[in-house]
This record gives C-alpha cells, structure tokens and sequence, in this order.
C-alpha cells in the first residue's frame, strides 16, 4: 500500500466541467478510406494520448471520465487513456476520512509540475502533449474537438509493443520496435508507462447521491514508468527513414499493490525538451 498523507485543508476550487452531455461531430470519414480503428488504412496511423488529470476528491471527474471514455469508445485502438492523480483533489485525508488511499505518482507530479495541468482547475487533460489555441492544457469540453483534429493526421513512426509478467520474480518486461517512415529528430524520448484498470476506491461523484461513492471502479490509473517521466533518447543519434529500433525493459512490482491481470503499457516517442509533443504512442496489456 502506497503511504499516506495527512489530508492538507483548503478552499475547495470552483471547477467548471462543459459538455458532459454533447453530441459528438465528426470527423466525418469516409469508410472506404479508413480501417477499424477509425484512423487511415496502413501504418501510419497516429495514435492518440489523452491523459486525463483527476483527482479521488474531485467531485466533477467522474462526468469528465466518461466523456474521455466515449471518445475512445468512437476511435477504438486510435486513442489511448491515461488517469493522472495529481494534485490538490488527489491529496488523501486520515482518520475517519475516505480518502485514504494515495493514487499519487512522482511521474504524475511531475507533468502537473511541468505543464501546470491542475493550475486552471481539475478535471483537465494533456491530449498529445499538443498545443490547442495556445495552450496544451485542454478541458473536458474541447477534448473531443481536440482529438478529432488529430485523427487524421500521418504518423512519422510507428512502435510495436509486447509486455509479459513473471509471476516468479514480479516482474513486468516490455518490448518495443519504433520503425521511421521520416528522418527523426536529435530530441526523440522514448518513455514507457504503467497503468491499472477496474482499481475499486473511493470516488467523490456530484452526480450521485450521497456523493461519495465507496466502490468506483477506476480505470487507465497511472502507477509508474520504466525509464522516468521523460524517457530516453530512442537512438544514440537522430534515426533516418526506413531506422527500425528496438527497445526492452522491465520493472518490479508488488503483486499484492497492482493486479497483474489488470496491467497495461503505454509507450510513447516524444520531442523532449523541443515541442513536448507526442509524436507516437501505443498501448498493450501486460501478457500481450
């Protein structure tokens, strides 16, 4: 169990949560020109990160999840789901308190700390660490319209990813081969991510009555990295076009914390230190 904090006392922030409720529009596609996974036909399909920053005591989440839940359920494989813990509303309490349980991540921390996600207020999302009017923080209303804009676009890379649990030595192994289809940049990390799902805590719900909801089933939990939040540089120099490289490795855990059966990987190449953006992304369940 991860340990906890006293619970810190402060104003409850006033968050605004929109289009809980919209009707989705588009993009609209043409189905002879695209596969099932609602992105182009062939291996330049790009991926989709969207990590969603929540908070056990944020009483507004929950409606921001399902939208981020839809969005996947309409692009399938095309996007990928992250729950960051962090912040104020991810802080636990003590005693009495539900709030006892602490979801929170140094990795997590550190993109709340770099991207300033939680500042506006909570639920908000990072949706391929891109830049929508100016800014890389987006709310729950503009996500759907944020990554449909992002749907269509050509992949400069793809990256295949296997991971595997030895029940012997609790230990998660991964695998990933990145292939260039373009030249790629002096500044290409590569970071790889753990996450939990169907994780059963306590849930603030504004939607529910009495609020909080004991038995919330919470998915796409951010639990740890591989190689630290930015990663590592993909290749020794900047990979050329046709580069094929492959990648392994392996992380400890506490089977008693983390379901195995539950676990997932997310991979990710992005521009550190340049533009921050994803450039690709791929997820696969642990014994995939």
């Amino acid at each position: 169990m991860l340990k906890q904090q006293k619970l810190i006392v402060g104003l409850i922030a006033t968050v605004f949560l929109l289009g809980a409720c919209d009707e989705v529009n588009g993009p609209y596609r043409d189905p002879d020109s695209y596969g099932n996974s609602g992105g182009p036909v062939g291996d330049r399909v790009q991926k989709i990160l969207l990590e969603e920053f929540t908070g056990f005591r944020c009483r507004t989440c929950p409606a921001a999840t399902e939208i981020a839940a839809d969005i996947k359920a309409r692009n399938e494989d095309q996007v990928i789901l992250i729950s960051v813990h962090s912040g104020f509303f991810a802080e636990t309490g003590s005693g009495s308190s539900p709030f006892t349980y602490d979801f929170r991540t140094p990795v997590g921390d550190q993109l709340d700390d770099k991207f300033d996600v939680n500042a506006p207020g909570t639920p908000n999302a990072l949706i391929n660490r891109s830049d929508f009017n100016n800014s890389k923080v987006v709310g729950p209303g503009d996500w759907r319209s944020s990554v449909n804009s992002l749907l269509e676009q050509e992949a400069p890379m793809t990256i295949e990813v296997s991971s595997d649990y030895n029940d012997a030595t609790n230990t998660v192994s991964v695998d990933a081969t990145v292939t260039y289809f373009e030249n790629g940049g002096a500044n290409d990390y590569i970071a790889v991510y753990l996450i939990e799902n169907n994780f059963v805590q306590v849930q603030v719900d504004e939607r529910k009555t009495p609020n909080i909801v004991e038995n919330y089933v919470h998915q796409h939990v951010l639990r740890a990295s591989f190689n630290g939040t930015w990663g590592e540089p993909v290749a020794a120099a900047a990979a050329s076009a046709g580069d094929e490289i492959e990648k392994s490795w392996t992380l400890t855990i506490n089977p008693d914390e983390w379901n195995p059966d539950e676990l997932e990987v997310v991979v990710m190449v992005h521009d550190f230190q340049g533009t921050d953006r994803i450039l690709q992304v791929e997820a696969a369940h642990v014994g995939e």
